[in-house]
């Protein structure tokens, strides 16, 4: 099964999404990096607030077509 790591970054109300092309093989490489960004994220953004996420191909593409429909 593949992992995709998705990163949901905001500064006040302004949101961006951000996911990785590549693909980890098992959940726990991808929660392993998702760990990484996250602390990243916290010491070059401090003022901003997010969410970091490791979602299976079929989770990835029920998100995309939520968001689409949003």
């Amino acid at each position: 099964m593949n992992w995709i790591l998705v990163i949901i970054i905001c500064w006040g109300f302004n949101c961006q999404t951000i996911y990785e092309e590549k693909l980890y093989d098992t959940e726990l490489e991808c929660n392993n990096e998702a760990a990484r960004v996250m602390e990243y994220a916290q010491e070059m953004y401090p003022n901003s607030s997010g969410e970091v996420h490791c979602l299976t191909s079929t989770q990835f593409e029920d998100w995309i077509q939520k968001s689409a429909g949003a």
